[in-house]
């Protein structure tokens, strides 16, 4: 009987050992686990916090048939991939920004834009009418192409080209880029005063005016 007693009690100490270990052992792994997906976050947010400072600075577009001009709030030192409307479709080039040395009407055209200091370049485009648009500095990864021509970008550099959409309030026109899971995500909010009554075209849902995840938020000015 004591020998019963005996063994009954190694097995519940064996029983209990390894309870012990394999709970040490999962909460190890847990712990791995959780420190490998907040490093993950952590890549994740300095990803988006260096997307976000390259698309800081706000630079805005003109078009028209004589010239091509673009304004931008820092000095520029790089191609930069231009986005505008025309014949009621996106289109996308790379231009070279060249520092304009000289006022015209593609100056006073985009100088009422902001009433900070601003940089004006020319560029080698031009358009049959008038058209608008906006330039990003954008790395290779950001730059998704088809035939050797640019077919779109991609600004969280996920392979998956960004939806862009344009209306109009009253005043001014509202540029928007949506990616992320089913590009569902609110990615970039561009706003140009256009200083004339428009014909609103932008429905009433908040997403179109609200900020999105790659814009710096400004508690002194939201555009």
């Amino acid at each position: 009987m004591i020998y019963k007693k005996l063994v009954f009690v190694c097995l519940v100490g064996l029983s209990l050992s390894t309870i012990h270990y394999v709970i040490k052992g999962a909460y190890a792994n847990s712990f791995k686990m959780q420190k490998v997906n907040n490093n993950q976050s952590i890549e994740s947010n300095e990803k988006i916090r260096k997307i976000k400072k390259s698309l800081n600075d706000k630079i805005y577009l003109l078009l028209d048939s004589d010239e091509g001009c673009i304004v931008s709030k820092k000095p520029l030192n790089k191609d930069i991939v231009i986005v505008y409307k025309e014949d009621e479709k996106f289109k996308y080039d790379i231009v070279n920004p060249i520092l304009k040395k000289d006022s015209s009407d593609c100056v006073s055209e985009l100088a009422f834009v902001t009433d900070e200091p601003n940089y004006f370049y020319n560029i080698n485009k031009k358009s049959k009418e008038l058209v608008r648009g906006y330039g990003f500095e954008l790395n290779k990864d950001q730059i998704l192409y088809k035939n050797n021509k640019i077919r779109g970008v991609d600004l969280i550099g996920d392979g998956i080209p960004n939806i862009i959409t344009e209306c109009f309030s009253n005043e001014g026109a509202h540029f928007n880029i949506f990616g992320g899971h089913n590009n569902e995500e609110k990615l970039l909010h561009r706003y140009t005063y256009l200083d004339m009554n428009l014909q609103a075209s932008c429905t009433e849902n908040e997403k179109i005016y609200s900020k999105g995840l790659l814009d710096i938020r400004n508690k002194y000015r939201e555009n």
